[in-house]
């Protein structure tokens, strides 16, 4: 498959941004620790063992549901993903009816640098990917193929210059340029059910249900893009 086809039917499934990322680029950054997880990103060839290229998908958010958190049996689960997913599914069986090898799974390899490698974005001053088209309000999903594709130039562009309004926003003071205080930030807090004061997440999480809330956003909504 051609990779402006391959893009062409990506817009044409709903998917919002699409990018191109060469295996090899991605798994330079294996090895790296992933804090929250206790664990380390893995390479591609992990997951495919003839991993060549890695398809890019970005998802402009459009409702609060992909900030919903619901637990159930000690796990907490993000009902807005399966949106995702079912997008991510529907691109991976194209691919497949075209003799392309494919894993459309989650892995453990960094979607924020496989979004800045494929052009879609910068990485901003909130530790979140920021676009032109939806600013840090996009999620990215991302399959692993064993074809050679045309691969998308990184984004090199800084968009947040000076700008430091998701940093004076957040509301415990987790955030410093470019880093993210994973234990500080109430989201990762309320998930492990460490101690908020309840006053705050009344304000920032508030509760839906018995058993599901909103994740704060505050970061995100001041993002002038």
């Amino acid at each position: 498959m051609q990779t402006s086809i391959l893009k062409e039917k990506a817009y044409e499934l709903g998917i919002d941004m699409v990018g191109i990322v060469a295996a090899e680029d991605i798994d330079r950054y294996a090895g790296l620790p992933v804090t929250w997880q206790n664990s380390k990103l893995k390479k591609t060839t992990d997951y495919l063992e003839n991993a060549k290229s890695v398809i890019v998908l970005g998802f402009g958010i459009w409702d609060d549901v992909f900030d919903l958190t619901v637990h159930k049996d000690s796990r907490w689960t993000y009902p807005g993903e399966m949106i995702l997913s079912v997008h991510q599914r529907d691109m991976a069986l194209a691919l497949q009816r075209e003799g392309i090898q494919v894993y459309a799974g989650y892995p453990l390899i960094s979607h924020k640098y496989l979004a800045q490698l494929g052009g879609l974005g910068a990485m901003g001053k909130n530790s979140m990917i920021v676009t032109r088209e939806f600013g840090t309000r996009v999620r990215f999903r991302c399959i692993i193929t064993d074809a050679v594709l045309e691969y998308d130039q990184p984004f090199t562009e800084d968009l947040c210059g000076s700008c430091t309004e998701c940093i004076k926003a957040c509301p415990v003071g987790a955030l410093t340029e470019y880093v993210v205080d994973q234990k500080g930030c109430m989201v990762g807090r309320h998930i492990k059910e460490e101690y908020v004061k309840p006053n705050i997440l009344a304000k920032y999480e508030p509760q839906i249900t018995t058993h599901s809330h909103l994740m704060c956003r505050e970061c995100q909504k001041v993002c002038p893009y």
